[in-house]
C-alpha cells in the first residue's frame, strides 16, 4: 500500500479553522481538515439530524468510521480528489494536501444529499429498523446538491489546498539540509541516484546523510528513493496515456520487471490494472455520482 513517510508536522489552528469554517457557511457541508495520520487540525460542523440518529446504533456508527477511512485510502492511493457514497447513502469527498509529493493531510467534507428521494438510498439503512417515515424527513432536511453544484464545490476545495500551502498554513517540519536532499531527489528522479551521488551534489559525508533519513523518514536512502519513483510512476499512470515502459523509464525504473514487482508489492495490482481501475472510475463518473 502507499507509504506516508513519517514527518513533523506544523501548522496555524487559528487561520485553518478559519477557513472550514468560511467554507461550512457558504456551502452548508460539514468539514474537517486533518493531518496523514487522521488526527483532526480542525473541522466545523452544521449538525445532521440524519446522521446523529442512525448513529445512535453502534454498528452504524462503526461503519460511518470505515466508510471514512475507505475515502481516506482511496484518495491516499490516488493521490487526488476522491469521492464515494457512504453505508447511509450520503456523498462524501477527500482531497489530499501535498507537497514535494508528501502527503500533509486531507480535507474532508460531506454528509452531501445527492439524490432527491429517501427511496433511493433507504436499502443501504433498512436494517438498522428505524422508522422510515422519521428517517425521510431528516433526511430531506438535508439540502439537496445537484452534480454541477457538487462539481463546483469539489474545485473550491481543491483550491483550497492550494491556498493553505502557499500561505504556510500546514507544512512539514525539515530543517534546511533535509528540504535540500528531497529537492536533490526530486529533481534527479530519472538519474542513476545513488548514496555516492547525493553526497556529492550536496558536499555532505554519507554518515550526514543517513542521519538526516533516519531523523526525517524513518527509512532508508535507497526505500525513499524507490517510494517516491513509485509515486511519480503511479501519477504518470493515471494522468497520461504514456506506455507502461515509458512510464517506468520517466520514472527512474529502468527496468520493467521491477516496476512490475514494485507494484505488485505496493499496491497489490500490476501497473496495467492500477491504469485501468482509476480510469473506469473517472469514466464511470463515479466522482459525482451515486454507485
Amino acid at each position: 500500500s502507499w507509504r506516508v513517510f513519517r514527518m513533523k508536522i506544523y501548522y496555524n489552528a487559528e487561520k485553518l479553522q478559519k477557513i472550514t469554517e468560511d467554507f461550512s457557511n457558504i456551502t452548508g457541508l460539514d468539514i474537517e481538515i486533518v493531518d496523514s495520520e487522521y488526527n483532526i487540525i480542525a473541522d466545523c460542523y452544521k449538525g445532521c439530524d440524519f446522521c446523529q440518529t442512525i448513529q445512535n446504533d453502534r454498528e452504524v456508527k462503526k461503519r460511518c468510521y470505515c466508510s471514512d477511512m475507505e475515502l481516506f485510502t482511496l484518495c491516499r492511493e490516488s493521490y487526488r480528489l476522491e469521492t464515494h457514497v457512504c453505508h447511509a447513502g450520503l456523498t462524501d469527498m477527500a482531497v489530499p494536501i501535498k507537497k514535494n509529493n508528501l502527503l500533509l493531510g486531507y480535507i474532508l467534507f460531506g454528509r452531501i444529499r445527492s439524490t432527491e428521494n429517501f427511496s433511493d438510498i433507504y436499502d443501504r439503512i433498512s436494517w438498522t429498523n428505524y422508522d422510515y417515515e422519521m428517517l425521510n424527513q431528516e433526511f430531506l432536511k438535508l439540502k439537496y446538491y445537484n452534480e454541477t453544484q457538487i462539481e463546483s464545490i469539489a474545485n473550491v476545495a481543491t483550491a483550497i489546498t492550494a491556498y493553505i500551502l502557499s500561505e504556510s498554513m500546514l507544512n512539514e517540519e525539515y530543517n534546511s539540509m533535509t528540504n535540500q536532499i528531497i529537492a536533490c531527489i526530486d529533481n534527479n528522479l530519472t538519474l542513476d541516484l545513488s548514496v555516492d551521488f547525493l553526497c556529492r551534489e550536496l558536499n555532505i559525508s554519507k554518515n550526514i546523510l543517513y542521519e538526516h533519513f533516519h531523523s526525517s523518514f524513518h527509512c532508508t536512502v535507497n526505500e525513499y528513493i524507490c517510494l517516491k519513483r513509485l509515486e511519480k510512476a503511479k501519477q504518470l499512470l493515471i494522468e497520461t496515456d504514456f506506455s507502461v515502459s515509458d512510464i517506468a523509464e520517466m520514472s527512474g525504473i529502468r527496468n520493467y520487471t521491477y516496476f512490475f514487482k514494485l507494484m505488485k508489492e505496493h499496491e497489490g495490482i500490476t501497473p496495467q490494472q492500477y491504469r485501468k481501475k482509476y480510469s473506469e472510475r473517472r469514466t464511470k463518473g463515479q466522482m459525482y455520482k451515486m454507485e
